[in-house]
């Protein structure tokens, strides 16, 4: 999954392998979290991919991990991480 986000714009974009998506984001520095807003994906194929691999929860997600990684954590505990690569398509 490639996931690319625009602090200026306050939006994040990607795509899980077989589909593209885009949205909303707002980030609290403070708390250490970001929310996703308005969440959408194309249908072209490998549906379920997006829902099962992109976090769907409600509200806020803890922002954790390092230089190598990005870990984002739900309040019911479920996530995902993603992994730094050099030379990531755009």
């Amino acid at each position: 999954m490639n996931v690319r986000p625009d602090e200026e714009r306050g939006t994040v974009s990607g795509a899980d392998g077989c589909n593209h998506f885009r949205g909303g984001t707002e980030t609290d520095e403070a708390a250490g979290t970001v929310t996703f807003n308005t969440l959408t994906s194309t249908a072209i194929a490998c549906y379920d991919d997006f829902a099962r691999y992109f976090p769907r929860a409600e509200g806020p997600l803890r922002i954790g991990g390092d230089a190598a990684r990005l870990v984002l954590t739900g309040a019911d505990g479920d996530g995902m991480v993603l992994r730094a690569t050099q030379g990531a398509a755009r």
